[in-house]
């Protein structure tokens, strides 16, 4: 006979040989230690009528539980339907995919909580662009010339010797309320000077005073002057065809504002003026001379006390620079009234000892054939 029971834990049937009636074993599904329960000899048969149990055979279950003490495990062989042992499979199947997927979220939760305290670490620690700078009147100041030589433009032979013989007949001038912008030939180059318009003074600022600015300039400064040098050689390309096409007789109309700002102006720039601008009241300004030490120079309109500094708009709206800082002008600076850097041909790739800027203008004048001077109006 076999004693049959469930395991008290999972509830399956369990069979067992008689041999061992309260002796310990394991639920072969839960794997739990469980008693056999304890079932007396006979106590549901007749003694004198049960029939002898024959000696146990050396392959059955008896004979293999002989010699296992009370701690080991006897040979218990569960008794299930098809449905419970489908269940059982089911239940093995959905814990192992918990369990796999319970393995691949905590990871990842781990890891974007992780990326988190990061990024707030790291935005708590990046201190502001903002604050005040300190700045100066310079009257009267006289900035160099920078000249960009004319096969750094990307132009062919035959147009470059056009641009000469266009240039040395008529310079061009970008004339506004607030500045001139002059353009013309010395020797192989164009030379780009800016002068300050009535009502209006030279104003400087050295933005590398504040440390953390001085620190995100010596960062962004590869980036943004690779940025300037594109904008400002394929604006001198525009500029020089246009102008051969204007001295061949053929009416063009004078896209000033783009010749000034694009190329004039950003070619006298160095990476961080051309990011930024200078702003009194409604006038935008751009940066008209970066020296060798970082300070800038902004044509403002005369007797300011204070401007703002901010990200210039360049192509497609982009602001190269978000911060931003009030400058407080302290006084006139005579010693900076004149610029004493050399003003030598140099590369298109190393011309940028000077930018002038203004606010962009709108509606500029277009120009005849025989008027080689293009006008935009500033508005007030």
């Amino acid at each position: 006979m076999a004693i049959e029971f469930n395991c008290p834990y999972c509830t399956a049937a369990i069979r067992v040989p008689d041999e061992f009636s309260g002796k310990r074993g394991s639920c072969p599904k839960c794997e739990t230690k469980l008693l056999v329960p304890d079932v007396v000899p006979g106590a549901f048969a007749n003694p004198e009528t049960a029939a002898p149990t024959p000696p146990p055979r050396p392959n059955d279950d008896a004979a293999v539980a002989v010699g296992l003490s009370d701690d080991s495990v006897p040979p218990i062989v569960p008794v299930q339907s098809p449905a419970s042992i489908f269940r059982s499979l089911e239940k093995k199947r959905r814990r192992g995919k918990s369990q796999q997927l319970a393995g691949m979220l905590i990871p990842a939760v781990c890891f974007f909580a992780f990326g988190g305290v990061v990024g707030l670490v790291f935005v708590l620690q990046t201190p502001e662009l903002k604050g005040t700078l300190r700045g100066n009147a310079a009257a009267n100041m006289v900035v160099p010339t920078v000249n960009v030589p004319i096969a750094d433009l990307g132009l062919t032979e035959s147009e470059r010797e056009g641009v000469r013989l266009a240039f040395r007949t008529t310079p061009d001038s970008y004339l506004s309320d607030q500045m001139t912008c002059r353009v013309e030939l010395t020797g192989t180059s164009l030379a780009i000077d800016v002068e300050a318009g009535d009502g209006f003074s030279w104003y400087t600022v050295n933005p590398t005073t504040d440390v953390v600015l001085a620190s995100w300039i010596r960062k962004n400064a590869n980036a943004l002057d690779k940025a300037r040098l594109q904008q400002a050689t394929q604006a001198g390309e525009d500029l020089c065809r246009d102008k051969v096409i204007r001295a061949n007789g053929t009416p063009v109309e004078i896209a000033a504002e783009h010749y000034r700002d694009d190329f004039g102006l950003n070619f006298r720039a160095r990476a961080f003026g051309y990011a930024v601008e200078a702003v009194a009241g409604k006038r935008r300004s751009l940066c008209a001379h970066e020296d060798n030490n970082g300070t800038l120079y902004f044509i403002l309109p005369t007797g300011i006390s204070k401007f703002t500094l901010r990200g210039r708009k360049l192509a497609s709206n982009a602001l190269k620079f978000t911060g931003e800082y009030r400058v407080i002008v302290a006084g006139t600076n005579a010693a900076a009234a004149t610029v004493t850097e050399p003003a030598e041909d140099k590369p298109a790739a190393d011309a940028m000892e000077v930018q002038s800027g203004e606010e962009p203008m709108s509606d500029p004048e277009q120009e005849t054939p025989d008027q080689p001077t293009g006008k935009m109006m500033s508005p007030m």
